[in-house]
């Protein structure tokens, strides 16, 4: 992992995180191992169903992005 970040907007009951990484592979096995799979799987019924969406081919030194560019991001992509 390069870095992440955690947004909470507690009164909206949202929590947004990103995170870049070396590359995908790195990703899947963080993703599949855990503790992470594990807590994932124990939040899944007491959340509503997660927007996933990952941006590949992005230049390291365009990094860090704030979370407006996040947003920007979701909403450009997912319509």
């Amino acid at each position: 992992m390069i870095g992440y970040s955690l947004l909470a907007e507690l009164t909206n009951k949202t929590f947004w995180t990103f995170s870049a990484w070396e590359n995908r592979d790195r990703l899947d096995e963080f993703a599949g191992s855990s503790p992470h799979s594990q807590i994932i799987q124990g939040l899944r019924p007491k959340t509503d169903k997660p927007i996933v969406k990952f941006v590949d081919g992005v230049d390291g030194s365009q990094l860090p992005w704030g979370w407006a560019e996040v947003k920007r991001q979701l909403q450009e992509n997912l319509g």
